[in-house]
């Protein structure tokens, strides 16, 4: 069954008049500050490019979704419970956990950053790559992960990549990228409307990853903010 697309304000006004249990909704660039969620149930579901900001969780689950470049800055996880869930790339900053636990998840590159990590169970869940301090990243690890990030979203449905996309463009400035130069999206379509889907360069996703996770380390052990030179991004299989 197809998941019905649920916004941020649907979303709270459903909390807001009482409603529970979210069953194979499809949440996706939601940035939420400053809520109280109790007694929540999220199954089934996917929960893409969202941002949770001061907020307080309490006596709630996520079972079977998957969790996609969230981030959860500053808030408490109390009775918080992960359940079968893959969740990818996420970063928990400045969380204060209480029964808070990830049973029988898949864990990839995530960040437990300025917070009580170790009261949170993971015991058994398949973990690649969590990372509980910044020294503990390398070099190598970020440009892998921005090049995953880039396949990861071409892979996805043609509307949630286009507002991708178009999210990380628009905040171009605030990355200190210059963006995507006009002939190079001519270059890639005749008309604007797939001129809008050119692949996302090097640079605007090393953006996006700096985003999530701070900047690491010396700025020369990155590439430049743009692709190899001479070389093109091919969705299908990195650099040709």
């Amino acid at each position: 069954m197809q998941q019905e697309i649920i916004t941020q304000r649907q979303f709270l006004e459903k909390c807001a008049s009482g409603e529970k249990i979210f069953d194979n909704v499809y949440m996706q660039f939601f940035d939420i500050s400053h809520a109280k969620f109790h007694d929540l149930i999220i199954k089934d579901s996917k929960i893409m490019f969202c941002t949770f900001r001061n907020c307080e969780f309490s006596n709630v689950r996520i079972e079977n979704c998957t969790v996609f470049f969230g981030s959860f800055y500053t808030g408490t996880m109390t009775d918080f419970v992960f359940d079968s869930c893959t969740i990818e790339k996420t970063l928990f900053d400045n969380i204060q956990f209480v029964k808070t636990s990830m049973k029988k998840c898949g864990i990839m590159f995530c960040g437990l950053l300025n917070s009580n990590h170790a009261s949170v169970d993971m015991s058994s869940s398949s973990q690649s790559r969590v990372i509980t301090d910044i020294s503990q990243l390398t070099s190598q690890e970020i440009e892998e992960s921005i090049r995953d990030t880039m396949r990861s979203i071409e892979r996805l449905d043609v509307s949630a990549r286009m507002k991708i996309k178009e999210i990380i463009r628009k905040d171009a400035d605030r990355y200190g990228l210059k963006g995507v130069d006009e002939s190079e999206r001519k270059a890639y379509a005749d008309t604007p409307e797939n001129s809008n889907d050119a692949p996302l360069t090097y640079g605007e996703v090393k953006g996006l990853i700096e985003q999530a996770f701070g900047r690491y380390g010396p700025q020369d052990a990155y590439r430049s903010d743009k692709e190899p030179a001479g070389k093109k991004y091919k969705p299908s299989g990195g650099y040709k």
